[in-house]
């Protein structure tokens, strides 16, 4: 069964937990993306639900995370028979985000058997690096940079993020994920804060560009975990809850990028040879047989036969999942039609398609 490692990176209030929560929630069971989530532990089932319950009705917005998590995910798919087939698992890192920009020996008990967060970041198929959309749009209006609270995102958190990101190895997949979408959407286009990222911040450029120079995926990702109208921002910075019903957006798309990425043909379906029974070959043996006798008849009743079954065999192919292989076959399939589906709609994400990005 394949495995994938998938690290979140992201400093404290970007949004990694909630993430983590919507995430779950849209795949907690099979739905239109044809494929669902479980946690292997109980417990953290309960957890990751009690988040996003805590979300939707309670008054405060719940606490960050307190130290490295490690999160055993596995994905299913369906079969005709209702019953899940698992098709591969996920270790789904979360972690504090202080540790990005105030490292603490504290937390070192925390780290799972890993030196350091850093030794996550290396071992990772896949790279998720949150960027907070509320801070994103402080500095598209901040046109001169002045302001000190963006100013100090850029020089300490962000900077913090991309000397991380440069850590990893340059083939592994990195996708910048945008939280809080809709605070920016129907201001700004995601085109209009890729330029003020590549021209603004050279960590970012530097880091964007090293990837494409070797082919590495790599892009920008708008995401909204609780949706549009869930939330408003305040004058002070707050963010005060609406009675509405979160409805998340695109957070199904950094997982989608994340699977398919590390494979060097995502998506190829393969599909189980046509196969011959027993009572196959005996009949071609009687219809080979009878051929002279027949004056072509027995041909033409052998072609359709087999042409029948034929159909039937695919129809069954089709319809039942019978192996760990074919349901990780569907749900790669299922991960495509999302990122055709996304680069549609945000024709202007993939970083690596530039070929110069900085204007002179």
């Amino acid at each position: 069964m394949n495995n994938y490692s998938i690290i979140t990176l992201g400093a404290s209030g970007s949004g990694k937990t909630i993430f983590l929560a919507s995430l779950f929630k849209v795949f907690s069971t099979q739905g239109k993306f044809g494929f669902s989530l479980d946690v292997q532990d109980n417990s953290k089932r309960m957890v990751l639900n009690k988040i996003f319950a805590d979300l939707t009705t309670g008054e405060q917005w719940p606490l960050g995370t307190r130290n490295i998590s490690e999160w055993a995910l596995t994905a299913y798919v369906n079969n005709s028979g209702i019953s899940k087939i698992p098709a591969c698992k996920i270790t789904y890192v979360d972690y504090k985000g202080g540790l990005i920009t105030d490292v603490s020996t504290e937390d070192e008990e925390n780290y799972g058997g890993y030196n350091n967060l850093e030794t996550y970041v290396k071992e990772a198929d896949a790279v998720l690096v949150i960027l907070d959309g509320q801070k994103l749009l402080s500095m598209m209006q901040d046109r001169d940079l002045t302001n000190k609270v963006v100013f100090r995102w850029l020089n300490e958190d962000l900077s913090a993020l991309m000397q991380m990101v440069d850590k990893c190895n340059k083939y592994i997949p990195v996708h910048f994920i945008i939280s809080k979408w809709d605070l920016l959407e129907g201001s700004y286009s995601l085109a209009d804060v890729k330029k003020r990222l590549l021209n603004n911040v050279p960590e970012f450029y530097n880091v964007v560009d090293n990837r494409r120079k070797v082919g590495c995926p790599v892009r920008l990702i708008p995401v909204s975990s609780l949706g549009k109208g869930f939330a408003v921002l305040q004058p002070d910075g707050q963010m005060k809850k609406l009675s509405v019903n979160p409805h998340p957006m695109n957070v199904e798309c950094p997982l989608a990028f994340a699977l398919t990425d590390k494979l060097p043909n995502p998506g190829r379906s393969k599909q189980k040879p046509f196969k011959l029974t027993v009572w196959d070959w005996i009949g071609i043996g009687l219809c080979i047989a009878l051929i002279p006798f027949s004056m072509g008849f027995t041909l033409i009743i052998a072609i359709v036969y087999f042409g029948f079954h034929l159909l039937r065999n695919k129809k069954q192919r089709l319809d039942e999942i019978s192996s760990s292989e074919e349901a990780f076959e569907q749900i790669l399939s299922k991960c495509q039609e999302i990122k055709k589906q996304f680069n549609a709609d945000f024709p202007d994400s993939d970083l690596a398609k530039v070929p110069s990005f900085k204007s002179r």
